[in-house]
C-alpha cells in the first residue's frame, strides 16, 4: 500500500509530532525543576531572614514608671509627669501643684500649711485618716456634690452652707458647678492637726479642683494615698 496519500508523507510527520512532544516535555520538566529551585532558595533565605544574627545585639526595652516625686519640709507625695510644683504661686505655707501645660491646665492642688485660704468651700469633700505606721494618709473615696445631701429647701439657695457628708463637717459650695474636693479628718474637718515626724504638729488643709470634662477622682485618691506628713 503507498505511503503517500494525497502528497502527504505521513511518517514522516509523525515522526516530527513525537520530536515535538519530546522538547514540550522537556520544557515542561525543566520549568517543574527551576520552580522547585527558586521555591526551596526562596524558603532557605526566608529561614535566613528569620534568624537573629550573631552579630546583631538583642535589643531589649524597659518601660520606666512615669512618676514625679513632689517633697517639702512638711510632706512627700507622688503623681504621674503631668503634674508640676508651681513655685511662682507657691510660699513657705503654700503649695501649688497643676496638672497639665500652662496652656492647659486640668487639675490644681493646693496643700496648706499653718494657714488657710480665704475661701474654704468645696462642692465635695475626701475622708482621710491617717496611719501612726508610715505617717500616710488613708483615703475612702471622693463623695457626691455635697447638695445632693441637703435638704431641698437648701438645694435651691445660692451660697454656702455648713453640712456634714461621710463624717466630714465643711463648708457646701451648695450652687458650685465645678469639681471641687477638700480633704478632711473623718469625724472631724478639713483643717487637720497631724503630728510630724519629729514630735511637732502642723494643720493641713488639702484641696483639689478638677478641671477635665469628665473629672477623674481615682487621681486624687491615688495622690492622697501616697501623701505622708514629714
Amino acid at each position: 500500500m503507498a505511503k503517500y496519500l494525497l502528497g502527504v508523507n505521513h511518517a514522516k510527520q509523525n515522526k516530527t509530532l513525537f520530536r515535538l512532544k519530546i522538547i514540550v516535555l522537556l520544557i515542561g520538566a525543566v520549568g517543574v525543576v527551576f520552580g522547585i529551585v527558586v521555591f526551596v532558595d526562596i524558603m532557605f533565605e526566608r529561614r535566613l531572614a528569620d534568624k537573629p544574627s550573631d552579630k546583631t545585639p538583642l535589643i531589649s526595652s524597659v518601660i520606666a514608671p512615669k512618676i514625679a516625686v513632689f517633697s517639702s519640709p512638711y510632706f512627700k507625695f507622688q503623681t504621674d509627669n503631668n503634674w508640676s510644683f508651681i513655685s511662682s504661686e507657691s510660699s513657705d505655707l503654700k503649695f501649688v501643684y497643676r496638672r497639665g501645660t500652662s496652656n492647659l491646665v486640668s487639675g490644681i492642688m493646693t496643700v496648706y500649711i499653718n494657714s488657710s485660704p480665704s475661701d474654704l468651700q468645696s462642692t465635695r469633700v475626701l475622708p482621710v485618716s491617717l496611719s501612726n505606721k508610715d505617717n500616710l494618709l488613708k483615703a475612702s473615696f471622693v463623695s457626691k456634690h455635697c447638695r445632693e445631701d441637703l435638704p431641698k429647701k437648701v438645694q435651691d439657695t445660692l451660697g454656702e452652707f455648713q453640712t456634714t457628708l461621710l463624717s466630714v463637717n465643711f463648708l457646701c459650695n451648695v450652687d458650685g458647678t465645678t469639681f471641687d474636693v477638700i480633704v478632711g479628718l473623718e469625724n472631724a474637718t478639713p483643717v487637720m492637726n497631724l503630728k510630724r515626724a519629729d514630735g511637732s504638729t502642723a494643720s493641713y488643709i488639702i484641696m483639689f479642683k478638677d478641671l477635665r470634662f469628665k473629672a477623674e477622682p481615682s487621681e486624687f485618691v491615688d495622690i492622697i494615698n501616697s501623701f505622708q506628713i514629714r
